[in-house]
């Protein structure tokens, strides 16, 4: 009796991995962070870093004809860049998955007298982090997702 019940037990287990590793993944692209290729970086635009992160789509519609990747700045919530990740071609609502990397240029020091992209001694640095969605066809936003804390050098 004991080693029907543990047998009982082994196959409900196998079968709800079976259902738990096939799930379809959601229509909503989803986004992780997966590296900069640096931490710090001068300010104003004349230094850059590599940015590389995943992305999943249940129903593979992420390509677009426009800007559809945006990248902003965690200090102001402003859009600083933007690019496009192009259509896939073949068979529309086919999960896609994937890794991109794009080149994020540096962007300025923010002073609290509202200054900014001047050299700094009284504040040399700063922390900043950059923030990336996606919008695919159907006019679903990703998650936001947020790179890891990079300094910018102000002096």
């Amino acid at each position: 009796m004991k080693q029907l019940n543990v047998t009982l037990f082994l196959g409900a287990c196998w079968i709800a991995a079976l259902f738990s590793c096939c799930q379809k993944p959601s229509n909503v692209p989803q986004l992780t962070f997966e590296e900069v290729s640096k931490q710090a970086m001068t300010q104003g635009g004349a230094d850059s870093l590599f940015l590389t992160f995943s992305f999943i789509d249940g129903d593979g519609d992420v390509g677009s004809d426009s800007n559809n990747i945006q990248v902003i700045d965690s200090r102001t919530n402003a859009l600083i860049a933007s690019y496009q990740m192009p259509n896939y071609t073949g068979e529309s609502q086919q999960q896609r998955s994937g890794s991109i990397t794009l080149v994020l240029y540096s962007t300025c020091c923010l002073y609290p007298n509202g200054t900014a992209c001047q050299s700094s001694t009284q504040y040399p640095t700063q922390n900043m982090r950059y923030q990336i969605r996606m919008l695919d066809q159907a006019g679903n936003w990703s998650n936001t997702i947020e790179s890891s804390p990079i300094v910018l050098e102000c002096s």
